[in-house]
């Protein structure tokens, strides 16, 4: 049982390099196969399909995040520092990966299901950060949160399904239009806290 454990998580861990290199379409089984020297009737056994195969990657990505940023959340209560962690992730993940990662994810409908069920999960623990942030002082008062949660839930679709804006790296979507958003629910402290991150990564 541990050696088949063994075995899935290396599988993951080679498809995750190769996705994140070449893209989703781009790379087969017989690649992650030859990557890491087994067969590919044994990536079979351990995942019937490629799409199963995204599937365990792409929870092992946000289960690696989401305990990174539980052990960083743990040496610090400030909401920016915990945002500007979380950014520094996307930004970090997204500069070393192909955009066709992106672009072909949308062509696997269960992985998309699953990934709109995990940021319905994130948009309702946001709330409760964002009310942390309005009583540190880095968000303003006078927005609706789930107005605004609702309203950025299909912001994002629109730019991963434009295929206009595909030629468009994470980096040039996020200084152009999300950091502008995220300035926009600042107040003047959150403001100097997050040009402080920009100047750092940008």
């Amino acid at each position: 049982m541990a050696l088949q454990k063994n075995i899935r998580f290396s599988i993951i861990k080679e498809a995750d390099k190769r996705f994140r290199k070449y893209g989703i379409r781009a790379v087969t089984m017989d690649d992650i196969a030859h990557g890491i020297h087994i067969s590919k009737r044994t990536i079979y056994e351990a995942f019937p399909t490629k799409e199963m195969v995204l599937t365990g990657v792409l929870t092992n990505i946000v289960e690696e995040r989401d305990e990174h940023i539980k052990e960083f959340s743990s040496h610090t209560d400030n909401v920016m520092d915990i945002l500007c962690e979380v950014l520094r992730l996307q930004i970090e993940f997204s500069a070393k990966t192909n955009s066709a990662f992106f672009t072909d994810l949308v062509k696997y409908p269960k992985v998309e299901k699953l990934m709109l069920k995990y940021n319905a999960k994130q948009r309702e623990k946001a709330f409760d950060f964002y009310k942390k942030g309005v009583a540190q002082g880095y968000f303003r008062k006078d927005i609706d949160y789930i107005i605004f949660s609702r309203i950025m839930k299909n912001v994002v679709h629109v730019l991963r399904a434009t295929k206009e804006l595909n030629d468009l790296t994470y980096q040039q979507l996020f200084v152009n239009c999300h950091s502008i958003i995220i300035r926009g629910i600042c107040t003047d402290k959150g403001i100097e806290r997050f040009e402080h991150f920009m100047k750092e990564n940008f």
